[in-house]
């Protein structure tokens, strides 16, 4: 008798070890079918990430490009009105040292008008 209330006593913790380790295996499968999930889910963000950056990249190599092409264009017209600046600088110069000329001849004239009255 207490060999069969043994094996029926066995035999329901055997029963409520099962049920117990079913439910764990349940847990775990729906905890990696979750995982899975995630997974997904972060392999979409990454591809829609890299994607964004990728478009973010080639907006600014588009306007960097620009702006070098515009820095070039500034350098260019810098240098055209330096040149230009230059070029009045010197012909205010030779004016300037004409007309002091045109006045010492003037004035000597005057001083010579002058002296012969």
């Amino acid at each position: 008798e207490k060999s069969l209330e043994e094996c029926i006593e066995k035999g329901t913790q055997a029963a409520k070890a099962l049920t117990e380790l079913e439910k764990a295996h349940a847990d775990l499968q729906k905890s990696h079918s979750d995982l899975q999930t995630s997974y997904t889910e972060l392999e979409k963000n990454h591809s829609d990430l890299e994607k964004s950056h990728n478009e973010s990249l080639e907006s600014f190599n588009r306007q960097n490009a620009a702006l070098k092409s515009t820095l070039i264009d500034l350098q260019k017209k810098s240098t055209e009105i330096q040149t230009a600046l230059a070029t009045d600088l010197q012909k205010e110069k030779a004016q300037t040292e004409s007309l002091k000329k045109q006045k010492d001849m003037l004035d000597k004239a005057l001083d010579d008008n002058k002296a012969k009255s």
